[in-house]
């Protein structure tokens, strides 16, 4: 029997999740895309698929309401708001880790010194306490990186996110 999983659409975080997951499980998931996350989230909420990989921001409401259930979240830790809720790698994907996460951009060519004082403010910002009490930490891990750090960590996800996409052997819609 296969499974109808929503995707947000082709290309996406979680499109990409769902394709990590049939090929380390070996499961039968028909992707199911949409336009946009909210599409899909009625759709799981309204039962019309099986499943998705979801952001937790946007499902932490019907998880609260009890009209979807969280099996599993994708980072390598538990989430502190959801400590119920195993990783995949602990329900049996040992190493599985891919998570959503956000980081400041400027364009090519950003002075080094603007660089260096929007990374100071914000690691200042991030390390109050005002702004810890203000967004839903439960829900996120706020690091304050260098840009040499978050480079790297781009070139480690878009490593990862292409290994998917050639053994899935996804290509451009």
């Amino acid at each position: 029997r296969k499974l109808n999983w929503a995707i947000a659409g082709y290309g996406s975080a979680d499109h990409l999740t769902a394709e990590a997951l049939k090929l380390n499980l070996g499961v039968a998931l028909q992707t199911v895309p949409y336009k946009g996350l909210g599409p899909a989230i009625t759709d799981l909420v309204g039962g019309q698929v099986h499943g998705m990989s979801i952001p937790i921001l946007p499902a932490l409401a019907h998880l609260r309401s009890g009209k979807i259930r969280a099996l599993a979240v994708t980072s390598s830790r538990r989430v502190p708001g959801l400590p119920a809720v195993p990783t995949v790698g602990e329900s049996g994907l040992p190493g599985f880790e891919l998570s959503t996460w956000y980081g400041i951009w400027g364009p090519k060519g950003l002075p080094r010194d603007i660089a260096a004082r929007i990374q100071t403010e914000t690691a200042r910002a991030i390390g109050s306490a005002e702004v810890r009490q203000r967004l839903p930490v439960e829900s996120f891990e706020l690091i304050a990186s260098t840009p040499e750090d978050f480079a790297r960590t781009i070139e480690l996800e878009a490593a990862k996110y292409s290994a998917i996409v050639r053994k899935a052997n996804l290509t451009a819609e």
